[in-house]
């Protein structure tokens, strides 16, 4: 896992194959490095979300709202089969096949 600034401004977290609650701290505190900016997840590779991780990113999301900034999510079929399960499918912007 790991976060870059874009030459836009734009910070991309790339979050791997598991976002589970085992990686939900070191998403958290990766968020943290990217408040402020606008932000887009790269999870085209993920093959396993846990339920903890997508609250997390959806808490994020409605703050990155707030603040004004943009929040993007890159996703994998897993990725979009696990917020249609939760029901979250409309609250985020993604951009599927990006793998």
């Amino acid at each position: 896992m790991q976060i870059n600034k874009t030459e836009d401004g734009t910070m991309r977290l790339e979050v791997g194959q598991a976002l589970g609650a085992q990686q939900a701290r070191e998403v958290w505190e990766l968020l943290q490095k990217a408040e402020g900016s606008p932000l887009t997840i790269d999870a085209a590779a993920t093959d396993h979300v846990g339920a903890q991780c997508l609250q997390l990113l959806l808490s994020a999301k409605h703050l990155w709202e707030k603040q004004g900034h943009a929040f993007r999510v890159e996703t994998s079929e897993a990725f979009s089969e696990a917020l249609t399960v939760c029901g979250l499918t409309d609250e985020f912007t993604c951009a599927e096949g990006a793998a």
